[in-house]
């Protein structure tokens, strides 16, 4: 016969009890059988330059932590670290009794400034770039030379410029410090700018083996006239868009130099001829078009930058001032050049029309170059010590001597290139 079985309500009750009991217990328990609060980790940085010092703080349910922290499963000591080589790096926080922290990954940046320039020993300039303050020379010193922009592309270094063969000037550039001279010695030319494209080397200059010099460009050494030497043109500044070719300069219009850009060879005018106006650097983002130069007012140089043809004066145009540089960086306007100060001329960039001053005005100066690289503003130029010109680039408005002062020398042109190591 089959027995049924019914238990007990008082001793059911008491086991639910003595399991809610026990439950509770080990909940409390101190010593540590059950998970605490996960750790948090943060860092006072997580994209970094080489050699720099990151901060890290462990938190737990809002409460500060003294856990362990881990670099790529490496204990450190502390919470600070310095980062002495590019990589990304993984950190994670561990301390018994609490589940890991998430892991945040920090990148460690290695950052190469590279400069093109000229050193003048008396009267002869030798073309030169500087990598990370070290000068790497292109001439001897034998001919006169100089170095007005600079590219890098892919960890190749193109530089353009002029040498001089006796009176006669070479366009000319070089591609790790070998030369490739443009026009031969029956002409007299200058390479002003330079940018690679897919492989392929633009190059915008002037030729001035003519009545009057004539803007032009070359791809891949093949020059592409703008203008027909029939009036006096340059062209000073090339960049390239979606396949696109924008050279920035000036025109003649017979009386006035008329700041110009010309997009695949069809020239846009900027200003109306009414004054002199000159283009020094083109800028393209998105299809918008920044063009900066100056356009003279009553009978000073006013710096102005165009965008997409309309002016904006960055001066009152009461003292004499010029824009050299431009670039735009997510929607900031930066505007590199000059601006008297009665006296002398002082080196400054504009940022969305606000001047930042990187010189007091005792000494002439001169900002020439300028790119934003990871929302450091770099500036290169020069400064007088006194006696001699400076070469010199400002990293955030803290200034980096290149030459010793010995021997005037200017930096013309300026590239950041951040490159990051495998893990």
């Amino acid at each position: 016969m089959k027995k049924s079985f019914y238990p007990n309500p008082k001793f059911l009750g008491i086991l639910l009890g003595s399991i809610f009991l026990l439950w509770s217990c080990s909940k409390d328990d101190p010593t540590g059988h059950v998970e605490k609060a996960q750790l948090v980790l943060t860092a006072s940085a997580v994209e970094i330059e080489m050699g720099e010092t990151v901060t890290f703080e462990v938190t737990a349910d809002g409460t500060a932590v003294d856990a362990d922290i881990y670099i790529n499963d490496n204990r450190i000591s502390g919470t600070t670290h310095t980062f002495e080589a590019s990589n990304t790096y993984t950190v994670l926080a561990k301390k018994e009794g609490h589940p890991n922290s998430e892991a945040i990954s920090i990148r460690s940046y290695k950052v190469d400034v590279h400069i093109a320039g000229t050193e003048y020993f008396e009267s002869t300039g030798v073309a030169m770039y500087w990598k990370n303050g070290t000068p790497v020379e292109l001439t001897d010193g034998s001919g006169h030379a100089q170095a007005f922009s600079l590219f890098i592309d892919r960890g190749d270094v193109y530089v353009a410029g002029v040498e001089y063969n006796g009176p006669k000037a070479v366009a000319t550039y070089w591609k790790n410090g070998v030369p490739l001279r443009l026009t031969d010695e029956n002409q007299r030319a200058y390479a002003t700018s330079i940018v690679v494209d897919n492989t392929d080397v633009y190059v915008a200059g002037f030729d001035s083996s003519g009545l009057n010099p004539a803007a032009i460009y070359w791809k891949n050494d093949t020059p592409v006239p703008l203008t027909d030497g029939s009036e006096n043109a340059r062209a000073s500044s090339i960049v390239v868009n979606n396949t696109e070719v924008y050279v920035a300069g000036f025109d003649n219009d017979g009386s006035k130099y008329v700041a110009a850009y010309w997009k695949n060879g069809i020239p846009v005018d900027l200003a109306d001829g009414s004054q002199h106006a000159e283009a020094s650097s083109i800028f393209v983002e998105g299809t918008d078009v920044y063009v900066a130069g100056f356009q003279k007012k009553d009978s000073e140089q006013m710096a102005t930058y165009w965008k997409n043809g309309v002016p904006v004066a960055l001066t009152d145009g009461s003292r004499y001032s010029k824009a050299y540089s431009l670039f735009v960086d997510n929607t900031d306007v930066y505007v590199a050049g000059i601006q008297e100060n009665g006296s002398n001329e002082v080196a400054v960039y504009w940022k969305n029309g606000t001047p930042v001053y990187l010189t007091d005005g005792s000494q002439n100066a001169r900002a020439s170059s300028i790119i934003i690289s990871s929302g450091d503003v770099y500036v290169s130029g020069m400064q007088n010590n006194g006696s001699k010109d400076v070469a010199t680039y400002w990293k955030n408005g803290v200034a980096v001597a290149l030459t010793d002062g010995n021997q005037s020398a200017y930096a013309q042109s300026i590239a950041v290139v951040r490159t990051l190591g495998e893990k």
